[in-house]
Order: structure tokens, then C-alpha cells, then sequence
């Protein structure tokens, strides 16, 4: 099962990008755990400067900005 987190500040942005990855992870019957953090310190210890940033299993795969739902789908690639 694939731990992916959504980590932002509660903008707009990081609320839509959560929703649109728990809704990308239903439509590939992705078991996953997928959670949403606004704590800024957990940001700044990662490295992360800029939200949202994607966290799947420890890894940042994503930080800044809203990515494309193409982009989301490649994370889940079995290859990934």
C-alpha cells in the first residue's frame, strides 16, 4: 500500500491537489493511504520550500505549484 501525503499551508491549491490525487487513486484502484498535513514545520524539516508538496512512500515527488493530472498518473506507475 502507497503512503502519499499532500503538504501545503490549506491553500486552495494543496485542498484541490489532495482531492484530485484521492480521486485519481480511486479511478486506478490504487490501495493507498493518503493523508493531508499544513504543518509548516513538517515542510521546512523536509526540505520543502514551496507547497503543495507530494510525499509518496518518503520520497518528494512533487513541490510548488498544481501538477497535471498526467503527472499524477505517471507517480502511480508500477515502473515508479
Amino acid at each position: 500500500m502507497k503512503k502519499i501525503k499532500v503538504l501545503g499551508t490549506g491553500e486552495q491549491t494543496s485542498n484541490e491537489l489532495f482531492f484530485l490525487i484521492k480521486k485519481i487513486a480511486e479511478q486506478l484502484k490504487l490501495e493507498a493511504e493518503i493523508t493531508q498535513s499544513t504543518d509548516i514545520t513538517e515542510m521546512l524539516n523536509m526540505g520543502i520550500m514551496y507547497g503543495p508538496a507530494v510525499i509518496i512512500d518518503g520520497d518528494i515527488v512533487h513541490s510548488g505549484g498544481m501538477p497535471s493530472e498526467l503527472e499524477i498518473i505517471d507517480w502511480f506507475a508500477p515502473n515508479s
